[in-house]
């Protein structure tokens, strides 16, 4: 018990101080504390599930809280976090909570998170029920609106646009990574959805309700 504590204001500590260390030794534009320290959240991170053997309710909260504060304050942790809270013994209330805080990152993650994040969502969302209302209506919603098969790049994908020659030439190989991104995130989405009938069933009932026309860019590829 007292691992975990100490643990979790380790944590807590790390990510709220790495933004403001100071370190002059440059290491590829990241300075050597800050990488450190880095890999230090990640280590608590992934081994936080192993030393975690008080599972009681107020201590399970505490975990889903301060591990929600991380994330929230790096979101480059997101995958990691997620990793971490699916090898924990959440109650349907706590996954219910995370699986939604999961789904609002589908649209801002960086496209290389999706198939973690799509698996995660698959594979976690609890089933539906009066118990956790519409959220695997929800999640299959987001899924079809995943923005998949653009070739327009966010400023996430392509830095800063620009109409040179040099800009453009850049764009190559950002494209090439997105589309793989993308058929590891069908593929991922593919296996997910042949261990869960109930988000088929929605899924299959959502696509036949929507008008002509309307379709989701990703019907497709999720009805494959």
């Amino acid at each position: 018990e007292g691992l975990t504590s100490t643990a979790l204001q380790c944590l807590s500590a790390l990510v709220s101080t790495s933004s403001s260390s100071v370190d002059h030794t440059e290491d590829n534009g990241r300075t050597s504390t800050t990488k450190s320290k880095h890999s230090l959240v990640l280590d608590l991170i992934a081994t936080l599930p192993d030393i975690l053997v008080d599972d009681t309710p107020e201590r399970m909260e505490e975990v889903v809280s301060t591990l929600r504060d991380v994330r929230d304050e790096d979101p480059s942790l997101l995958l990691p976090v997620l990793d971490a809270f699916g090898s924990l013994r959440l109650t349907r209330e706590q996954m219910n909570l995370i699986v939604d805080d999961a789904l609002r990152s589908l649209h801002t993650c960086h496209v290389s998170a999706l198939p973690t994040l799509c698996s995660f969502l698959v594979q976690q969302v609890p089933p539906d029920n009066h118990d956790n209302g519409d959220l695997l209506t929800r999640v299959v919603d987001g899924l079809r609106h995943m923005r998949l098969g653009e070739t327009d790049l966010s400023l996430d994908d392509a830095a800063v646009s620009s109409r040179s020659n040099a800009t453009n030439n850049r764009k190559g190989p950002a494209l090439l990574q997105r589309a793989d991104a993308e058929a590891l995130t069908l593929e991922a989405l593919s296996r997910g959805f042949q261990y869960r009938q109930d988000l088929t069933a929605a899924l299959l009932q959502t696509v036949k309700a929507t008008p002509p026309g309307y379709h989701a860019a990703a019907d497709v590829g999720l009805l494959l």
